[in-house]
């Protein structure tokens, strides 16, 4: 169970730290385009920010459910 814990969290760090995961949808890489224009590439690091925090969080919770399914079982 430790090895499987272990290696779920090396997993998640190297999501989080991983610099290829910036990518975005048609309409989030619109607006990032349009706004690196006016603003710098302020507003372009923020959505990338806001992705990776969206797409983190369920896999967080998710594992966490796991953990806690597994100890129960």
């Amino acid at each position: 169970m430790k090895k499987v814990v272990s290696l779920l969290v090396i997993v998640a760090l190297v999501c989080l730290f991983s610099t290829s995961l910036d990518a975005q949808c048609a309409m989030c890489k619109q607006v990032a385009e349009d706004a690196s224009n006016q603003s710098g590439d302020a507003v372009g690091l923020g959505l990338n920010n806001g992705i990776k925090y969206l797409l983190v969080i369920p896999y967080i919770l998710f594992g966490i459910f796991l953990v806690v399914f597994f100890r129960k079982r």
